[in-house]
């Protein structure tokens, strides 16, 4: 019962990590080079890099949360008081606050600010219900910053059969699956999946599909499927941290790689890019 009952305070503060992140992330998102809702008319290269780097950590990170999160909650919970709980805690909240207070204000000034929509707040309420976004509408079925809890509602559903633990303590899906990847070589593996996904968007030209967060639907899936994963097995959290040091560094290298390839090598130039930026990526070049 003591270990039952034990916390893991590093969840905690990789939380509290991912939560500070994403608020300095759309803090940003005002000032860089791509297009958002609202966007401020200068845009500077530094906050264009801050958000690029981000993007490639801060959306595993809660997905890998919330699959160790499903895992200790199923512990306790049957399926259905499982289903029940995602119901009360997003589907509810989604719902009322995500669709009908948050939602309508940032959806008017993103149609005010891209011409779509003349007028008042109050002229754009009865617009807001006129159709669905992405699809010649207004109504957000992702609910803008809150489309995290509507994949994460979706997943857990779709999911629960993995994820779910047999009669008889016999073991779920997943945590059979996890046995597997018992070896660092063989954790690697688990890669595999995200790079065919990444190579299938790009070879089809998806690359829209990681508007959200900066990867995609498929990709989230499979690392939410990884948090579970790995805290569900005690010899892959061992063997996590016997090379937590050294994966580190391999990821700081090819994170920093990437933002040279994009920023340097081959940059995504457009009207707002400076003229320094411009000259200096000219020079590298030559």
């Amino acid at each position: 019962m003591e270990k039952k009952s034990q916390r893991l305070y590093y969840l905690d503060w990789l939380r509290i990590l991912a939560m500070l992140s994403i608020f300095f992330f759309h803090a940003d998102r005002f000032f860089d080079f791509y297009d958002w809702h609202v966007k401020n008319e200068a845009r500077n290269i530094i906050s264009s890099i801050h958000i690029s780097f981000f993007s490639q950590w801060m959306m595993p990170l809660f997905f890998i949360l919330s699959g160790a999160a499903v895992f200790y909650s199923l512990k306790f919970r049957s399926g259905s008081a499982f289903l029940w709980e995602r119901v009360k805690r997003i589907l509810i909240p989604l719902s009322i606050v995500g669709y009908f207070i948050t939602s309508p204000p940032q959806m008017y000034f993103e149609r005010l600010t891209h011409n779509q929509f003349e007028g008042s707040f109050w002229d754009f309420i009865p617009a807001y219900f006129q159709g669905v976004d992405m699809f010649g509408g207004n109504f957000p079925w992702h609910g803008f910053h809150l489309w995290y809890l509507v994949y994460l509602f979706v997943f857990s559903v779709i999911l629960l059969p993995l994820f779910k633990p047999g009669k008889n303590h016999k073991p779920s899906i997943v945590s059979s699956l996890s046995n597997c990847f018992e070896g660092p070589w063989r954790l690697m593996l688990l890669v595999i999946p995200l790079i065919i996904v990444n190579i299938i968007i790009d070879y089809n030209d998806l690359g829209f599909m990681r508007g959200t967060g900066g990867w995609d639907l498929f990709s989230y899936l499979f690392i939410l499927v990884y948090g579970y994963l790995f805290f569900c097995n005690e010899k892959i959290l061992e063997i996590i941290r016997r090379i937590r040091s050294t994966s580190l560094i391999l990821a700081i290298i090819f994170s920093l790689t990437g933002l040279v390839i994009g920023f340097v090598i081959k940059p995504e130039i457009s009207e707002n890019t400076p003229i320094l930026y411009l000259i200096l990526t000219k020079s590298f070049l030559k």
